[in-house]
């Protein structure tokens, strides 16, 4: 309880520009949640998020988004697709300066991944395409087909590529599914498993009267991590040294 009111003042908080030295060997992995991109309806933000990916997050090899709407936005119609929406926001980093980027994307069912209604938000994957890093060859996956792991030569390979990571479980109701890759990096397999696990938006206040909080989020967010952690398993079931990332807005602390 305050005994007296309280002086506020300006962080003058500042957005980080991430360093590092991109030799040839090396791999950049990033992630960023776009909050609801919708280029139809929110063109002006382009500009910015293309500035941040370019100058702030340096071009990563492979960028991970999270909340991308499809392509009509929040308006609740039939359409499920971003390929509009991510079309222009590869435009602007090229506008930008930025490098040359292609996208993995799998258009979720309507109005099954929670977010706003009718906007279909999902998992992306944007990889350049000047730095020798090439997709596995293997079938798209769409929105209800569960990505399996095959062995291929004694490897690992996933059965789609892009694929969803179990997306008919009941953990992953109303909530966003995993989206599984795999490429080839200079010779060498990496597997990445985009996430945006499910929104703690119906917990308690962390400082609110009720102590501790209720956590009622917190139940699905589990479920979806074991899953998410088998799958990992099973891809170094076959073999121990396999290269994986998993990356996303995991929505927990």
């Amino acid at each position: 309880m305050p005994t007296e009111k309280l002086q506020f003042s300006q962080g003058n908080v500042h957005k980080e520009t991430v360093a590092y030295s991109l030799e040839d060997n090396h791999l950049v992995v990033a992630t960023y949640n776009v909050e609801n991109l919708d280029a139809q309806t929110n063109p002006q933000r382009l500009p910015q998020l293309a500035k941040d990916i370019v100058t702030n997050l340096g071009n990563p090899d492979v960028l991970a988004l999270q909340e991308v709407q499809d392509d009509d936005g929040a308006l609740d119609s039939l359409v499920t697709s971003a390929d509009v929406t991510l079309a222009a926001l590869l435009e602007a980093i090229r506008q930008a300066g930025g490098p040359e980027y292609a996208w993995l994307s799998i258009d979720p069912e309507r109005n099954a991944d929670g977010g706003l209604e009718g906007g279909n938000i999902r998992n992306v994957l944007l990889y350049r395409t000047d730095r020798g890093l090439d997709p596995t060859s293997a079938p798209a996956g769409d929105a209800t087909s569960a990505v399996q792991v095959l062995v291929r030569d004694g490897k690992p390979q996933l059965s789609m590529n892009p694929g969803r990571i179990s997306p008919s479980s009941y953990a992953f109701r109303d909530s966003r599914k995993p989206l599984a890759a795999q490429f080839n990096f200079r010779g060498e397999d990496i597997f990445i498993i985009a996430n945006h696990l499910n929104s703690k938006g119906e917990d308690g206040a962390l400082y609110g009267d009720i102590q501790p909080p209720l956590l009622l989020s917190e139940t699905q967010r589990i479920q979806q991590a074991n899953i998410i952690h088998d799958f990992v398993l099973q891809i170094l079931a076959v073999d121990p040294q396999a290269s994986i990332v998993v990356l996303g807005d995991l929505n927990d602390f």
